[in-house]
């Protein structure tokens, strides 16, 4: 192992001398106020600075910054985030929650707009930049600071990419075979998933999209001027998409040169526990259970029938739990609960004596206990957290258990099933093995690209040339109506000939009687 890292290094050490001549400027601008998405960009960003590049970072999560990186604090669009309960988001549509969430990204786009530090930016009283790296996930007004400095648009995701943006840069688009991330399919659909499926599909192709472009196009036009290219056009200038999602994890699809997929950005190595925590942990008797429901869905604001089954059912369990809860206190907590306001989860998930990870199914969580080898219990919320609940089942890894469902007997029998039979755990380590099978780590991979894009000017030599294709041409249109039409004149000329030979024979045999008559 040792020379395989040391050559993995001299390997990293030769591209970086062969191709870094000079450093870059770089303006990165990560908007979503949740710390699961920041913390896949920040080693990212912080490797490009080890190489010497400058950044202008625009981050609602900042952190102490190098001498290569600026930070712009973004910190304020927590307000806006904070209206939305995602505890009760469970209970909406996927449309009613994209609805909600495009709302809020609206107004998070022109409060950044309006921020002192960014006006200069704005304006283009600062040095050029080479690259503008944006979060693509439908934050168009900042797509549009790439056109304002002429240079490449490159997008980088904490999670896989939406419908639009695949199709924005050329990948293969299917409502049946890659349903849209938050709508609650996966894997083989039955007929009314696919019907479901297709049509919800349509609308938010046709309906929703457009009509949230509109909204964000007036953000682009005001702040940047009526003559900029809009929301569409903007997403369809990226050069480059670098995305969070480990094809083995169940994002497989078809994909071109400029789609670059390398999941488990944020993975670092674990670091010693907090003494308390390490243990509480290291006496446990029978072992610790994880329950965690993420950054964004807080546990102290759980639906109480809901959260009297967690406490109930863990009161019975032989095991110790580790619960993230958001209050210093916690009514009635049985004696085997340990909980705290924060924990370092990566940490946590490294530690030999625990058994089971209980987890809202964000996919920084999943890819955790992937990283780390612990089997999971997912229950989804929302966004994309039913569809990585599924591909948790569908890999093998864990079980899943909807809100809906969520009752004592079950909740504890699932519980009992991951910790006891030995295939989660199996299949898990068998999972870690193949994703972390790779001769560069995922924020080299991502810095290399970032560089080589920057190197060439943009990816135009690798740009899918159907993409922008209209449908007419993609679905052969033209050429089924000239078929037709084709094979129309031909079927009347055979019917017209055929008309007219039977009345020939006719006239024939009508003359031949005349003859015989005579």
């Amino acid at each position: 192992m040792q020379w395989q890292n040391l050559i993995s290094g001299c390997f990293i050490s030769w591209l970086a001398m062969s191709h870094q001549i000079e450093t870059y400027r770089i303006l990165a601008i990560f908007p979503t106020p949740s710390i699961s998405h920041q913390v896949v960009f920040r080693p990212v960003m912080q490797e490009l600075a080890t190489r010497g590049h400058h950044i202008t970072l625009l981050t609602p999560n900042p952190f102490e910054a190098t001498e290569n990186i600026t930070i712009i604090d973004l910190n304020h669009l927590y307000e806006d985030w904070k209206k939305i309960d995602f505890a009760e988001t469970a209970d909406l549509n996927p449309f009613a929650m994209i609805e909600l969430l495009l709302t809020v990204m609206r107004g998070m786009m022109t409060k950044i707009l309006e921020i002192d530090e960014v006006k200069p930016i704005l304006h283009g009283n600062v040095e050029k930049f080479d690259v503008v790296i944006s979060e693509f996930l439908g934050y168009t007004p900042m797509y549009a600071f790439a056109h304002l400095y002429n240079v490449p648009l490159i997008g980088m995701t904490s999670l896989d990419m939406s419908p639009s943006e695949h199709a924005s840069i050329g990948n293969l688009v299917h409502p049946i075979l890659h349903p849209h991330l938050i709508f609650p399919f996966y894997g083989d659909l039955n007929f009314f998933e696919r019907v479901a499926s297709v049509y919800m599909s349509w609308i938010m192709d046709n309906i929703f999209t457009p009509m949230f472009g509109r909204k964000l196009d007036q953000v682009i036009f005001k702040y940047f001027g009526d003559s900029y290219p809009n929301s569409y056009e903007l997403t369809r200038s990226v050069s480059l998409a670098i995305v969070n999602a480990h094809p083995a994890l169940g994002f497989t699809r078809p994909i071109v040169p400029t789609t670059i997929q390398v999941g488990l950005l944020h993975i670092q190595p674990p670091k010693p526990l907090p003494s308390d925590i390490d243990s509480y942990m290291s006496k446990s008797k029978h072992g610790v259970i994880y329950f965690s429901l993420g950054s964004n869905v807080k546990s102290s604001c759980l639906k109480k029938n809901h959260f009297d089954t967690f406490l109930g059912v863990f009161k019975e369990l032989e095991y110790d739990i580790i619960w993230k809860f958001e209050n210093e206190t916690m009514q009635n907590k049985p004696n085997n609960v340990m909980i705290r306001k924060w924990l370092p989860q990566q940490d946590l998930l490294a530690h030999p004596n625990l058994k089971l990870f209980i987890t809202h199914g964000g996919q920084q969580s999943m890819e955790e206990a992937i990283d780390r080898g612990i089997p999971l219990l997912c229950i989804p919320f929302f966004g994309d957290q039913e569809t990585n609940s599924k591909k948790i089942e569908h890999l093998g890894i864990g079980r899943r258990l909807l809100l809906a469902d969520l009752n004592p007997i079950n909740f504890k029998a699932l519980v009992h099933e991951v910790i006891n039979h030995a295939k989660y755990k199996q299949k898990i380590i068998e999972l870690r093995d193949v994703v972390k099978d790779s001769p560069l780590s995922p924020k080299d991979m991502a810095a290399w690209w970032i560089e080589y894009t920057i190197r060439h000017n943009g990816t135009r030599h690798l740009r899918y040339p159907g993409l922008g294709f209209p449908n007419w041409k993609y679905y052969f249109v033209d050429v089924i109506i000239f078929t037709i039409t084709i094979l129309s004149i031909f079927c009347v000329l055979i019917f017209i000939s055929i008309r007219k030979l039977l009345k020939y024979c006719k006239f024939i045999k009508k003359d031949e009687k005349k003859i015989k008559v005579k």
